[in-house]
């Protein structure tokens, strides 16, 4: 695990975390995995490193950190949302912890459905998958 956290700690400490290398390759491993175990660790850890920032007074703006959160869930959704949802199960996050408030934005940025609900993510429903859905963010 201390190898994977470093390179955890590694895309957190970029310049450009979203744009690094070893974000894109963590979202290529994801992607091809659809395991939330890799998302499980990397959420957790991610969470400390917030929970680090805040503590240190250096909190600062988190915009990195949701599109993390975006661009894993663009990876795999299904993997996310089972990566977070046992997270908050096995009692490793609270509703508190700042990675949760974090998903949450990266959440809002999803793109939607407006044929079938403009609360629906996606895709879920016949129109979603039928190719006539019309997209949007919000």
């Amino acid at each position: 695990m201390r190898a994977r956290h470093d390179t955890f700690v590694g895309v957190f400490r970029a310049a450009d975390p979203p744009g690094s290398d070893d974000f894109r390759l963590l979202c290529d491993q994801v992607a091809a995995t659809h395991d939330p175990k890799l998302l499980h660790e990397f959420l957790a850890v991610l969470n400390r490193d917030l929970v680090q920032r805040v503590e240190s007074g250096a909190a600062g703006d988190v915009a990195w950190a949701v599109k993390l959160c975006v661009g894993l869930t663009d990876a795999s959704p299904d993997a996310m949302a089972a990566a977070l949802g046992a997270l908050v199960n096995d009692g490793t996050l609270w509703f508190h912890d700042p990675v949760i408030a974090v998903a949450f934005e990266a959440a809002s940025q999803a793109p939607r459905c407006s044929i079938c609900s403009p609360t629906w993510p996606t895709p879920r429903a016949s129109c979603c998958s039928s190719g006539s859905a019309r997209w949007r963010r919000w």
